[in-house]
């Protein structure tokens, strides 16, 4: 059985799609559109997909618009969301209503934001217009709230989310505000404090963290190896001491360190996140 080469094969793979689009076996333009709705409407996007770029590939400009949202929409449910954010770009650019256009940018911004391109995604927020309906502009002012808060600017974020709330729900803005204030006073557990005191005394700074498993642990290893120097100063010699277990005692000493103010770190993230949940929670009707 011949062996066909990369190049060869994808030859002949152009041809049949050249054959497909003049007609000459399989479907005209109109009914790949079709079948890719189709596939699309069933879930299988793979073949959705093939079908769309056949279209734009052949279609001279017609479809282009509802096809780059499409494949903007596949890419996203397959967790694409760089080439979807490209997409729904390339949708709203050949968008011919404004409408379209501004939900375009805002499924674009959102995969922006998704795939941890929150600055991009705020970058293409601020620059739509500022007269736009309110149904648009609130989710502009919720992106545009996550985008800040996932880069850490929470009094931006909360202007922004206040924003958005205040077109569709007023009586929230309250709301946010306590969530805000609760946020601006998560002050434990702090990784420096954390820190300084496994400095002291090893394992206290996981125990001020709150994980008690890695406290113990730091606490009898780091115990455990400086009595074991003791016994090898006394039997033998200080020399003997510091070449066998002094190392060992810095590395857990020194890990230990680190760790609690990792675990201190994650802790008051983990807090941050649950007031941040609640935040999207007050505004996700929009």
């Amino acid at each position: 059985m011949p062996n066909f080469n990369l190049p060869l094969k994808s030859t002949l793979l152009f041809i049949v799609s050249v054959l497909l689009n003049c007609g000459l076996i399989g479907q005209d333009l109109e009914q790949t559109y079709q079948s890719g709705k189709a596939n699309f409407a069933l879930g299988n996007y793979q073949a959705a997909s093939l079908d769309f770029e056949r279209v734009i590939f052949f279609g001279q400009g017609k479809y282009d618009e509802e096809v780059f949202e499409l494949l903007g929409k596949i890419h996203q449910a397959n967790g694409d969301y760089e080439r979807s954010a490209s997409f729904f770009s390339q949708a709203a650019d050949y968008s011919t209503l404004s409408e379209n256009f501004l939900r375009n940018k805002i499924a674009q911004a959102s995969c922006l934001i998704l795939g941890n391109k929150a600055v991009l995604a705020k970058i293409e927020l601020l620059g739509l217009s500022d007269n736009i309906p309110d149904s648009i502009q609130a989710k502009q002012y919720f992106l545009l709230g996550v985008s800040e808060f996932t880069s850490g600017s929470f009094d931006e974020s909360r202007k922004a989310f206040k924003k958005s709330i205040s077109i569709v729900n007023p009586s929230k803005e309250a709301q946010i505000d306590s969530l805000f204030d609760a946020l601006a006073n998560i002050k434990h557990p702090n990784p420096k404090t954390a820190r300084i005191l496994s400095m002291i005394i090893p394992g206290s700074g996981q125990f001020y963290a709150g994980d008690v498993k890695n406290g113990f642990n730091s606490l009898l290893l780091t115990g455990g190896f400086i009595t074991v120097g003791f016994i090898v100063a006394i039997n033998y010699s200080l020399l003997d001491s510091f070449v066998s277990v002094i190392p060992w005692i810095q590395r857990y000493y020194i890990g230990g360190i680190k760790r609690s103010g990792d675990i201190a770190a994650d802790r008051k993230l983990q807090k941050q996140d649950e007031i941040y949940q609640e935040i999207l929670l007050t505004v996700k009707k929009l």
